[in-house]
């Protein structure tokens, strides 16, 4: 592709990193890369020389975050971070990202640290950068263990930021592949599969987080991207106390939507930027899932206990909307995770 800052050519934005704002160019030209320069490419894929994990090493990394109390989403704009609470504090970090490139500033300033208290790890769904751009914020995560899908479709290489950040967790932590031939693995409360979609959204890991033994209740779904129709473990409708809906809320593979079981307290989760430019949540998924029973105060007047949630519904103080979920009887928390600047709803069950 030949760019020019000024001049002839079709108008573009260009971003030299991940957080830095869009500089204004032109196209002059795009062609195909020739033989050797998309060997070259391939070859960056520092991924290609590592192994898959053994389950026994994945096991070994998740045992500390087996047991769950309160699962958290976390506003971080538009992007993932989800953690994984017991006693507090984080025990694993399923995805760690936020706004980035042109939603940037979706990613709320006040949010100023991550729990980090036991090094917890985290468990990347898929290589979409608003899905684990955080560590540029928050540089410490790369001596944690980071559990992540190899993902080789032609879609869902790896460009150099991913290498970046693959050669920095090599450098001071853990990288585990998880195994491709291991479709699925319950560990603890925590079940983390395989989805069976094509494209990089919907391509890698999922997770279940079931409650703890000695409660009567469902467990929560986090899909990342992927939807419905691509995850492997799919329970079906009344299955699910709380789900994290698809993509932010925008377009998956989810056309049969589970319906939330009977009771007061279930929730659906939107974890979205505000005014972010893919208009996230659509307002068909939105309406869809307030068809499945989801009630959403977008769509129709809802009763007070409603059930959905928006990371982008931000309070003043403090200015932020992280989500919270826990199955038994609790009442409203701040800093949950040690997330600083935490307004957490975190509902009785």
């Amino acid at each position: 592709m030949k760019i020019n800052l000024a001049g002839d050519g079709l108008p573009a934005n260009l971003f030299d990193n991940l957080f830095g704002a869009a500089i204004p160019v032109r196209v002059g030209a795009i062609r195909p890369a020739l033989p050797d320069e998309s060997q070259f490419l391939d070859d960056l894929d520092p991924l290609s020389g590592i192994d898959d994990a053994s389950k026994e090493e994945i096991e070994h990394a998740l045992a500390l975050a087996s047991v769950v109390e309160e699962i958290a989403v976390y506003d971080v704009g538009q992007g993932g971070t989800n953690g994984l609470v017991t006693g507090r504090e984080v025990v694993c970090y399923f995805d760690f990202g936020g706004g980035v490139a042109s939603n940037t500033a979706t990613f709320p300033n006040n949010l100023l640290r991550f729990c980090q208290c036991n090094m917890p790890p985290i468990i990347l769904s898929h290589w979409d950068h608003d899905h684990w751009s955080s560590e540029g914020r928050d540089t410490r995560v790369h001596a944690q263990t980071w559990i992540v899908p190899r993902q080789t479709s032609h879609g869902s290489k790896r460009a150099p930021h991913h290498s970046a950040l693959i050669r920095a967790i090599q450098a001071k932590g853990t990288i585990l592949i998880w195994p491709s031939n291991l479709y699925s693995k319950r560990i603890g409360q925590l079940e983390v599969s395989l989805c069976r979609g094509s494209s990089k959204n919907a391509s890698r890991l999922a997770l279940t987080v079931f409650p703890p033994a000695e409660l009567s209740a469902m467990p929560v779904l986090l899909p990342a991207d992927a939807g419905y129709d691509d995850l492997r473990n799919c329970l079906g409708s009344g299955a699910y106390d709380a789900i994290v809906c698809p993509h932010h809320g925008g377009h998956s593979n989810s056309p049969k939507i589970p319906s939330p079981p009977l009771g007061q307290h279930q929730r659906l989760i939107y974890s979205y930027g505000p005014n972010n430019t893919y208009h996230h949540p659509l307002s068909v998924t939105y309406t869809d899932h307030d068809k499945a029973r989801w009630l959403d105060k977008r769509v129709t007047a809802p009763p007070a206990s409603y059930i959905v949630r928006n990371t982008a519904d931000r309070v003043v103080p403090p200015d932020l909307g992280h989500v919270g979920f826990d199955w038994t009887t609790s009442t409203s928390l701040t800093g949950l995770g040690c997330a600083s600047g935490s307004n957490l709803d975190v509902q009785q069950k």
